[in-house]
């Protein structure tokens, strides 16, 4: 995604230095060194790109793959162009910048200044521009068939997909709760609290069941289990709760008087349904403190945002959802637990099952990398969900329990 920002008049280095406004050749074109192939050719395999001396001498057709950070990439380049610099000093240090035209505008969605980038394309001549100083710069050029951002390459992070308890709610008597969760790039996993013990995890799933004792207060209680992952790349905790119903008093003796009739107004409840994206604001805050929820849009068949790391198998596709979460007055936590909340419904009545990469920190955009929210604050990121191939979504639904428990519903948004 390009956004307009302030044009640049900082050099990368003393010979390269930012667009200012419009190339010295027409548009689009490069300079007659090194002509483009017609269209975009697309590159079945590519080779690591010649050194920056070599490619700066106008070499056509050639796919090549660099790895490059983003230099300029605003409404002067416009949507369909960048200016990345593919020389790697370390500490952050990049140089030789190279302009890369993309296909489309889609190729940029969600890209910006400074991101460490993949470009794979065509070596497509050279390109003149005039820069911020009203000189003219000559830059090698790529046409690109692909760009995503690169992958840190960091070990993943262990990550809880879903917790839940059924039934959320126990009587007075006691009963069995049926602890289930799904894990990810975990070695070890530990509930603790109501119930205490190890579980196994090697499958990525955890089926426990724990046995409640009767409440013999007159008041409700919550308990509560936390669950703990280790794995190599890290620790999470997810803490769930559930209500045990006060002990029944005695009914009291009563008497029958009659009144005359009164006739009152109740307001309609909110509504918990809508079409497409929309807010919803929930009656009371969650145990967790948040007060708000908004889909902001569905995105189906995506492309695995860190290439080699998503669940999804070759016969399934990857949709995006990105959301809005808002803590109230007290803030929250740690709002990633959300994503237990959320569930995506198919047309073929299943549904989809999480993608751990919303959890992956070199996603810059993935929900499960947000911790802590301030109070009143809110927080917007992806959530990945993995489908069958060529399915369709009917609603994504959001699991909402009141902070005292009195309250539960679910919200959908509906395709």
């Amino acid at each position: 995604m390009f956004r307009t920002s302030v044009v640049k008049a900082l050099a990368v280095s003393l010979a390269t230095i930012a667009l200012a406004v419009v190339p010295v050749t027409t548009a689009g074109a490069l300079t007659a060194r090194g002509a483009p192939p017609s269209g975009w050719a697309p590159c079945p395999s590519s080779k690591p790109g010649p050194p920056y001396g070599v490619i700066v001498k106008g070499v056509v057709g050639t796919c090549v793959h660099y790895s490059a950070q983003v230099y300029q990439f605003d409404s002067v380049t416009g949507a369909k162009a960048m200016l990345v610099a593919i020389t790697n000093h370390g500490f952050g240090v990049w140089n030789n910048l190279v302009y890369v035209r993309l296909a489309n505008a889609s190729m940029g969605t969600r890209i910006f200044d400074r991101n460490v980038v993949v470009v794979v394309g065509r070596l497509a001549g050279t390109y003149s521009y005039t820069n911020t100083l009203g000189g003219t710069d000559t830059v090698p050029a790529i046409d690109a068939t692909e760009l995503r951002l690169a992958s840190s390459k960091t070990t993943p992070k262990p990550a809880i997909l879903s917790f839940t308890a059924a039934p959320a709610h126990v009587p007075a008597s006691g009963g069995s709760v049926d602890l289930r969760a799904v894990v990810r790039n975990a070695t070890s996993c530990r509930l603790a609290g109501q119930l205490t013990r190890a579980v196994g995890c090697a499958s990525g799933r955890i089926a426990v069941v724990d046995d409640v004792g009767p409440n013999g207060t007159g008041k409700p209680r919550v308990l509560s289990v936390v669950l703990t992952v280790e794995g190599k790349g890290g620790i999470a905790r997810r803490t769930l709760s559930f209500l045990e119903a006060a002990k029944r008093a005695p009914t009291p003796a009563t008497t029958t008087t009659t009144s005359p009739p009164t006739t009152t107004t109740t307001a309609p409840p909110p509504p918990t349904t809508c079409a497409g994206p929309c807010r919803f604001v929930f009656p009371q805050s969650t145990l967790s403190g948040v007060v708000s929820v908004t889909l902001n849009a569905l995105t189906q068949g995506v492309a695995c945002p860190d290439p080699g790391v998503c669940d999804a198998t070759s016969g399934q596709q990857i949709d995006d959802a990105n959301v809005t979460v808002c803590a109230g007055a007290a803030g929250d936590s740690d709002v990633s637990s959300q994503i237990g909340n959320f569930s995506l419904a198919l047309s073929d009545g299943a549904q989809a099952s999480n993608d751990s990469v919303s959890f992956d920190s070199s996603v810059l955009t993935a929900f499960g990398n947000y911790g802590a929210v301030a109070p009143n604050q809110c927080v917007t990121g992806d959530m990945y969900f993995d489908a069958p191939a060529a399915s369709q979504w009917t609603s994504l639904n959001y699991s909402y329990t009141s902070a005292n428990f009195n309250i539960q519903t679910v919200y959908s948004w509906s395709a």
